[in-house]
């Protein structure tokens, strides 16, 4: 039970992460920067704890599919990243 708390906080600082990403504007801002690098650091550690009672290949699954998820809904609520209409593609 204990790991998969950890390969939820792992998800988490991933998602954390690659918010950061799209905050520090291609590393020009300093601070999302930086948290960007902490969360990922903290994300993949949290992952290798997690993968010492969770196969490694449900694990990675599960940590980048849940993980794609909440960036997705970001993506489209928050940063007005809409789909094209008739591509399904970003506009």
């Amino acid at each position: 039970m204990q790991s998969w708390l950890i390969l939820i906080a792992a998800i988490i600082l991933e998602v954390a992460g690659t918010t950061a990403m799209k905050l520090s504007d291609g590393f020009t801002r300093p601070l999302p920067s930086v948290l960007l690098v902490v969360f990922y650091l903290f994300s993949l550690a949290a992952l290798t704890l997690a993968l010492k009672r969770i196969d490694v290949s449900v694990a990675y699954a599960i940590w980048a599919g849940v993980g794609t998820v909440p960036r997705l809904c970001d993506g489209g609520c928050i940063d007005d990243n809409r789909r094209h209409n008739t591509t399904g593609t970003g506009s």
